[in-house]
């Protein structure tokens, strides 16, 4: 297979392509063939069965390859970091967004009470993936609402941190 190898640090200047053996694979291992090379550098990875799963039918390769990135930043930032408990109030801005909706459907599979920040456009879909209240940014501006929330995520990074304090 060909793969992109780098032998020392530097600029691309020091990668090149070369044919490889394919990986070995042990017993809880499966070979699998990049469709989408963002991320990996060959043709071919080895995976930990338990690792994977199968591509929706209705998705391209290239919004499946997204999925682990943005759910596992939404993940992280609500159950890590934030550390939320079933109950919390949320506020996602950029709740449409690719980590936002994520985050979405995350906090709603945590029973959290989810309030989504997007644009007009985007209201319908933002309730579709689980917000029960949906602020349109340009007709509303979230920190001057009363609101109270235990957490906010602010994925698209316009929210200052001294102003969202209040709310």
């Amino acid at each position: 297979m060909k793969a992109i190898i780098t032998k020392s640090y530097g600029s691309v200047d020091v990668l090149s392509i070369e044919n490889v053996e394919l990986p070995a694979i042990h017993e809880d291992e499966i070979l699998v063939q990049v469709k989408v090379k963002e991320g990996t550098y060959a043709e071919y990875v080895k995976v930990k069965e338990n690792d994977i799963s199968i591509k929706p039918g209705n998705s391209s390769f290239e919004e499946s390859a997204s999925l682990p990135l943005v759910s596992l930043t939404s993940y992280q930032a609500l159950v890590d970091i934030a550390k939320t408990k079933e109950g919390s109030s949320i506020l996602i801005n950029g709740c449409a967004g690719g980590v936002g909706s994520a985050a979405v459907q995350i906090a709603k599979a945590l029973r959290h009470k989810t309030t989504g920040v997007c644009s007009t456009n985007n209201v319908g879909f933002a309730k579709t993936l689980g917000v029960v209240n949906a602020i349109d940014y340009k007709k509303e501006n979230v920190l001057s609402k009363k609101e109270k929330y235990d957490v906010i995520f602010d994925t698209v990074g316009n929210l200052k941190f001294s102003k969202s304090k209040k709310i």
